[in-house]
């Protein structure tokens, strides 16, 4: 559904209009440019210059970003790539270190038949409490280790969302262009608002 302007607003669009040869934005999802809507060209006449102006110095500064961002992507990729090495190597020899705690324990309390063979020797369950004591350390390293594997993990897939490449690159200079094409409003062309009207431009 069309925008409706008020005639005071369509006095406006009218002066700045470009009808058909409206200009176009890239899009990274089809990677084709699209032409904006005539409701979008009338939002962007109908702006002040000087909001316009604050929207082309942020996507300026978005260049600037996006340029210091792809070295530090390349950094952080690399730094993930060795935590996740070395969370990888801690995770396995704690899986290791508990492997052989849990098979040395059944071989100490089972025959190999009854595993509660030996279950009444005060002695045995005294001994196997003082071995296991390291285990919940253990289990504890193991649990924080999983967490960090995961948490490498988001972060790596939120710096491959983020990389600057061809298309989002034309992608912002598209909108860059579009913001450029209309001057907007001034402090002296800014009419009085009027009635609403049905009609449309286009």
């Amino acid at each position: 559904m069309a925008i409706t302007w008020t005639t005071a607003e369509l006095e406006a669009i009218q002066k700045q209009t470009l009808g058909d040869l409206r200009p176009s934005y890239y899009s990274i999802t089809s990677k084709s440019y699209i032409q904006i809507s005539s409701d979008f060209e009338g939002y962007l006449i109908l702006q002040s210059a000087d909001d316009k102006q604050k929207v082309l110095t942020w996507m300026t500064d978005v260049n600037k970003i996006n340029n210091d961002k792809t070295d530090q992507n390349e950094l952080l990729n690399r730094f993930m790539a060795v935590r996740s090495d070395d969370v990888a190597a801690r995770i396995t020899e704690l899986d290791d270190k508990l492997d052989e705690y849990s098979n040395m324990q059944a071989d100490l309390i089972t025959d190999g038949k009854d595993p509660s063979r030996y279950g009444d020797i005060i002695e045995l369950s005294l001994m196997v409490n003082t071995i296991s004591r390291p285990i919940d350390n253990l289990n504890l390293q193991r649990e924080q280790a999983f967490h960090e594997q995961n948490m490498i993990q988001v972060i790596t897939d939120a710096v491959r969302s983020e990389q600057v490449n061809d298309d989002t690159t034309k992608e912002l200079t598209s909108w860059q262009t579009i913001m450029s094409t209309y001057k907007g409003q001034t402090a002296q062309s800014t009419s009085t608002v009027g009635l609403p009207t049905k009609g449309g431009l286009f």
